[in-house]
């Protein structure tokens, strides 16, 4: 199956226009060396013109313009981390000043009058753990609300000592392989561009891949193998310029001011989420302001944004709404050269409570895509394909949240999702059709979540998930030469398909006594297309070593239906196996301060059931969305291959306490796959190390500066026979060094620097951004020139800046 957008489409963000680099095959769509040209112009132009915004405002840069401090609220609730019931009298502190309340008999507190700035609240009551929540942004005339969880300590139940309170959320529920970042955390990373995808890529478990793309590698295995729920609703994929049959895009799509937080999962995690095989992100979504209205304006890399939000029924429920569009083919029009390109995101919430255990939200996330490339322009820029790509993919679900007095709550959702691809493609020096495709996703899905508290020591979490998925795929491609020297005819094809999933999931969670917790699981998937059912056991542990450290463990099975872009393909297909993979982690965590932690962990991920395909048996299906950026039509396949990735690991994360914080990261790890013929090769996202330094300086409430600085080991390719490929010029992989070559490393430093300004009733954000800032040439890729004939080689961005604005009002 072909897809029109591969993994080479260059997003040159709100400064740069996106190129499509299309495989098709061994064929290359690559970013032309005008649009690379016009590149600077148009940064220097958006540079320009928001500097002539920003000075022509007029407005005082500090306090000492106005005659009282601006000031702003914080208001927020406090609830039981497990069972989400709220929380009375809880000491809620402004650290560092003499600020202080306590929540009332539903968990909410309200502390007005604070002036502006950044802060940390301690909250505390008896028998829960301390915790300091940071990075509480208060801004003139604002509401800040915040969401706070404290956990019940068994400890200080049983020995009633005082424990040192601490800025890392409970993790005995997830005790390995997970990190949870804030929204703050997320806005002002260097080079993430409020990206939550780009962010998660300094852990030590996600590779580095390039910077056109957020791609999410994690422990070696593919975007194929990640999943994505917001809200307890499942979204297929986060990004702009999505991949078929994968979770691959360009950048999120996902306004980072409607995120609450978001935890990941790298491995290990509970048998709540399901149906893959490496990793879950769940993201939590804010709610709007329950007592007033406010807007804000935005100019980023993103393009430019509205936000509104406000109170429903007298403040019983809120709204949140926002829209963005990039502004690149704009500046494209006024110049009269590059690629144009144009992507378009709304997202909304609206919450209402029925009740003070009851609530009911609802939920919308869509974006729209387009690019396309001339034929003079294809020519100019050697480019062997042009054409137009435009996708379409929207999620909307309603989510019902009921608290069951003080034993526990269900979440139920019930959900949407509708992803469409149309592209048309054209030989440049021929002009003959090259291919073109309609295709089109659409799930409804109703997932239900239900935690029990049965004592103190033990609890439930159980529940199901019910899918009806349908997919129309309508391709054609034009006859071709495969990497391998396989002339492949053309065709056409039209499936259209239908399934059911539906799963069941328990999770027990047990402390037998204090210093230990232990979480027993299980899940069963079903799939009516094939009738393949998968059992799932899974099992982790804590053991609290001292009050500073834990040793943490995991083993389970994870499995994970094929993409329905590859499953719906051939009737045999059927009867295939689903992949699955054992995963085995140790970890350790040890406090260093109460806002600094160090993790290291261990793991092996062991993988069985691959598909393969025996006109091909020395490539790996799976990783095709590499190469291709979609997977490719096959007519038999196999489920035999095998797969293994194993690693260390080290982090060191420290919050924001007062100054400074950062996260400092770095790993050794392979991943390989056995083909038909029995032989070990390196999976193409093999970095075999990782090691990455993100943080930043918070000078006082008005300055703040970040960097990051990525660097990872070359991962493998495959070099081509230049002597057959230039034979019939066209891109012949050279079979007896199948992904034996190494690009060169991979490495970049990006610098951001916040400038706030504070004014009586309004707030503006103004930051500069540098990525690259010492401009590494790093080759993502080598491909065949068709043009010339020759092998080239892609390049990632150059040094980029990027300003942003945002005003609130």
């Amino acid at each position: 199956m072909k897809h029109a957008l591969s993994n080479r489409k260059n997003l040159n963000g709100c400064v740069r226009a996106l190129s499509n680099n299309q495989t098709m095959g061994q064929r290359k769509f690559l970013p032309g060396r005008k649009t690379r040209k016009s590149h600077c112009f148009i940064m220097v132009i958006a540079f320009i013109l928001d500097f002539f915004l920003v000075s022509g405002l007029g407005f005082p840069q500090d306090e000492a313009a106005n005659t009282k401090a601006p000031e702003g609220m914080i208001k927020g609730r406090v609830i039981d981390e497990e069972i989400k019931s709220p929380i009375p009298n809880v000491r809620v502190k402004v650290v560092g000043t003499s600020l202080e309340v306590y929540t009332d008999a539903d968990g909410y507190f309200s502390i007005p009058n604070v002036s502006v700035g950044t802060y940390t609240l301690e909250l505390s009551s008896r028998f829960f753990i301390t915790r300091r929540k940071p990075d509480v942004i208060v801004k003139s005339n604002r509401t800040t609300y915040v969401e706070a969880t404290l956990k019940l300590d068994k400890i200080v139940q049983e020995e009633e000592i005082t424990v040192t309170a601490s800025y890392f959320s409970s993790t005995e529920s997830q005790p390995t392989s997970s990190t949870s970042f804030s929204n703050e955390e997320i806005r002002r990373a260097a080079g993430s561009a409020g990206d939550v995808s780009r962010i998660i890529s300094s852990l030590p478990s996600v590779t580095r891949t390039n910077d056109m793309m957020n791609y999410l590698v994690v422990r070696g295995g593919s975007p194929a193998e990640n999943s994505f729920y917001l809200d307890n609703i499942e979204i297929p994929n986060i990004n702009h310029y999505p991949a078929l049959g994968s979770t691959a895009g360009a950048i999120s799509l996902l306004n980072v001011d409607f995120i609450r937080d978001v935890r990941f999962y790298s491995g290990g995690f509970s048998p709540i989420f399901g149906d893959r095989l490496s990793s879950v992100m769940d993201i939590s979504f804010r709610e709007g302001n329950h007592d007033e209205s406010d807007f804000q304006l935005s100019l980023d890399m993103m393009g430019i944004g509205a936000v509104g939000e406000g109170p429903v029924a007298s403040g019983k429920g809120s709204w949140m709404f926002s829209a963005r569009r990039s502004y690149i083919d704009l500046l494209i029009d006024l110049m009269g050269s590059g690629v144009p390109v144009t992507w378009s995101d709304f997202q909304g919430k609206l919450n209402f409570d029925l009740s003070s255990n009851n609530r009911l939200s609802f939920l919308g996330v869509a974006g729209l895509d387009s690019s396309g490339t001339k034929k003079e322009d294809a020519l100019k820029d050697d480019e062997s394909f042009y054409g137009d790509l435009d996708t379409t993919e929207y999620t909307v679900g309603v989510n019902w949240f009921s608290i069951w007095g003080t034993n526990g709550y269900s979440n139920t959702s019930l959900s949407h999702s509708y992803i469409r691809y149309k592209d048309a493609y054209y030989h440049t020096v021929s002009e003959e059709l090259a291919r073109r495709g309609k295709n089109r996703e659409q799930s409804f899905v109703l997932r239900n979540v239900i935690f029990y508290r049965l004592s103190q020591a033990s609890n439930l979490e159980f529940g199901f998930e019910l899918k009806h998925l349908t997919s129309d795929y309508n391709y054609y491609l034009a006859s071709y030469t495969d990497v391998l020297g396989t002339s492949v005819p053309d065709f056409s094809k039209e499936i259209k398909a239908s399934a059911e999933k539906a799963s069941a999931f328990l999770k027990h969670t047990w402390n037998p006594f204090s210093k230990l917790t232990l979480n027993t699981g299980i899940r069963v998937d079903y799939s009516s297309h094939n009738k393949n059912s998968s059992f799932s056991p899974r099992l982790s542990l804590s053991y609290t070593l001292s009050e500073k450290s834990s040793l943490d463990a995991e083993a389970g099975v994870f499995t994970q239906h094929l993409p329905l872009v590859l499953l719906f393909q051939n009737k045999n297909f059927k009867t295939l196996s689903n992949p699955l993979a054992y995963h085995f982690v140790l970890g350790i965590r040890h406090l260093l301060t109460e806002n600094t932690r160090l993790t290291i962990e261990v793991y092996d991920k062991e993988y069985k059931h691959f598909p393969l395909d025996p006109a091909q048996p020395s490539l790996f299906i799976f990783d095709e969305v590499f190469y291709s950026g979609f997977f490719n039509e096959h007519s038999h396949l196999l489920d035999t291959g095998k797969a293994r990735s194993y690693g260390i690991e080290f982090m060191i994360q420290k919050k924001l306490a007062e100054k400074v914080y950062g996260m400092m990261s770095a790993s050794y790890f392979r991943s390989r796959y056995r083909d038909l013929d029995g032989v070990w090769h390196n999976r193409v996202y093999d970095n075999q190390y990782i090691f990455a330094v993100e943080g930043g300086y918070k000078l006082n409430k008005f300055w703040e500066f970040g960097v990051k600085w990525n660097y990872a080991g070359g991962p493998p390719y495959t070099p081509f026979d230049e002597v057959a490929s230039q034979h019939i010029n066209s891109g012949i992989f050279d079979l007896a060094r199948i992904n034996g070559e190494r690009l060169p490393a991979y490495h970049s430093l990006n610098i951001r620097m916040d400038k706030r300004f504070y004014f009586r009733a309004s707030n503006l954000t103004l930051y500069l951004s540098v990525w690259n800032v010492y401009n590494r040439k790093n080759v993502f890729s080598y491909y065949w020139n068709t043009i010339e004939k020759k092998p080239g080689h892609v390049l990632g961005w150059g040094i980029l800046p990027v300003l942003g604005i945002e005003f609130e009002f």
